[in-house]
């Protein structure tokens, strides 16, 4: 496969305002979400407004915020009159969707979410895809985000934090164009046993087993 075009959202070269024109929905959106779209906005705009055959977008844990926030409001309003947004917005799939919305595309979208191979994952269907002829340009991203109860969690399962947090995007196709960075020659998965055990997770959020 190879990378025609690639963004991050540390290294946005526009502001957000001209990649999301949209005033209300822009307000409507979280910083990670906002960033997120805007970065992949700003990686098709680079390879020229192309738009791609499939959308694959890859979290290790989504909106971990907004899911916070549903879950705290369910508790203390005693599940009544719930603001329907934040879950909305913790959706793993929102930024593809967003994606499709704003470029008017219907094209394949999928969301990987299986923690740290997700974007491995995003990038083999991608290969996938275009090595069986069914699409010729794929826009692939990751997102992930920190939040303080994410880390006091992995501090005490002894887990080290994720260093980075925000977006990156990249358009891909299988064969070689004039604005080409870069090649990825093969993509591989490899099993991992983590060694944490249902009993040390339980344990380290107070959570009875017999639930």
């Amino acid at each position: 496969m190879y990378i025609n075009s690639i963004s991050t959202s540390s290294a946005l070269k526009k502001d957000v305002k001209e990649l999301i024109p949209d005033a209300m929905l822009r307000r409507r959106m979280r910083s990670l979400l906002k960033v997120s779209v805007a970065t992949a906005m700003e990686c098709l705009q680079n390879a020229g407004n192309v738009t791609p055959d499939a959308i694959i977008t890859a979290t290790a844990l989504g909106f971990i915020e907004d899911g916070e926030k549903f879950l705290r409001a369910i508790f203390q309003q005693q599940e009544q009159l719930l603001n329907p947004i934040p879950f909305i917005q913790s959706t793993f799939n929102t930024v593809g969707a967003q994606i499709a919305l704003l470029t008017n595309n219907h094209c394949y979208n999928m969301t990987y979410c299986q923690r740290g191979e997700s974007f491995l994952h995003a990038l083999l269907d991608a290969e996938i895809r275009i090595s069986q002829h069914s699409a010729k340009q794929v826009l692939i991203g990751a997102f992930d985000e920190k939040t303080p109860t994410l880390l006091a969690l992995l501090k005490r399962l002894h887990i080290k934090e994720p260093q980075n947090e925000g977006a990156i995007f990249m358009l891909v196709s299988g064969e070689k164009k004039a604005n080409t960075i870069a090649e990825t020659d093969t993509v591989k998965l490899l099993q991992r046993h983590t060694g944490i055990a249902p009993q040390t997770v339980c344990s380290a959020l107070d959570i009875p087993m017999n639930l």
